[in-house]
């Protein structure tokens, strides 16, 4: 498994490209296959290594003005990762 750091490099690069390549507003549909609120868009079973990088990712996010408009809309409902929801 990848140490947190090289993940967090991976992400830092790809929002890199995204802010040198975009002009005006960007709408994207992206898995980054990482917890970003942990509490609530899992089971709750072993959180401990997604909390670090999800707030890191959320910070990373923060810097550059991305939001994720599901959480936006839907801040408190739980998403289960890899269920589906109709």
């Amino acid at each position: 498994m990848r140490s947190s750091w090289v993940r967090l490099a991976f992400y830092r690069q790809i929002f890199d490209m995204m802010t040198a390549e975009t002009k005006g507003i960007l709408i994207g549909g992206v898995d980054l296959n990482v917890r970003i609120n942990p509490e609530i868009d899992s089971t709750g079973t072993n959180l401990t290594h997604s909390k670090p990088i999800g707030r890191k990712i959320r910070t990373l996010m923060s810097e550059i003005g991305l939001i994720n408009v599901w959480r936006e809309i839907n801040p408190t409902f739980r998403h289960i990762q890899g269920s589906t929801i109709c």
